[in-house]
């Protein structure tokens, strides 16, 4: 499965268990870190759980093994590194208070069609 495709599907899952504002970042000519960022906001700390477990889950079973995985529920954050695909699911509050859109203000957005 190419990058383009496993983000698709990745964002397509979020949209389905009803995470709000996802953002795609695509960091390929900005940052050696990672090479696309998926931002997703959940509405409280069991949708936060439930969003990065069920992902997890899927991503095992297409073969694609978490290389981070990283965070707690409570604190309001929580990573899923994808080979270079990093997935941030937060709370509104965290979110806005780390506002990795702004930090990564040089990053382009990714448009993922419905």
């Amino acid at each position: 499965m190419s990058e383009e495709a496993l983000v698709k599907k990745i964002v397509h899952f979020l949209d389905e268990k009803k995470g709000n504002d996802i953002r795609v970042l695509d960091l390929h000519n900005v940052s050696s870190v990672s090479d696309t960022f998926i931002i997703v906001s959940c509405t409280s700390v069991p949708h936060l759980k439930a969003l990065f477990d069920g992902l997890h889950r899927l991503l095992k079973l297409e073969d694609k093994e978490a290389v981070c995985k990283t965070g707690l529920a409570e604190s309001g954050w929580m990573i899923l590194d994808i080979h270079g695909i990093m997935i941030h699911f937060f709370d509104a509050d965290t979110r806005a208070y780390y506002d990795l859109e702004s930090l990564w203000k040089d990053a382009s957005e990714i448009k993922i069609e419905e």
